[in-house]
């Protein structure tokens, strides 16, 4: 993991919970506006979705239907 990493989960997730670009842009220092507009298209709600899907998945295999005390 880098720094760049983390400025872009930052990023991400301002853009997720409804921060402007002009506010995300300021907080990650960008010179330019289009440097930031990336972050306008992140929609992470169905990123979650998927993520809960696989990880349910996951301990359904390796735990079959005895998950009790798990959730």
């Amino acid at each position: 993991m880098r720094i760049h990493d983390l400025r872009r989960t930052l990023g991400s997730w301002m853009g997720a919970v409804g921060a402007t670009t002009a506010i995300i842009g300021k907080i990650l220092a960008h010179k330019s506006i289009e440097a930031t507009r990336v972050y306008e298209r992140i929609d992470i709600d169905p990123v979650r979705e998927f993520i809960t899907l696989a990880n349910e998945a996951i301990l359904n295999v390796a735990y079959g239907e005895n998950r009790e005390g798990m959730e």
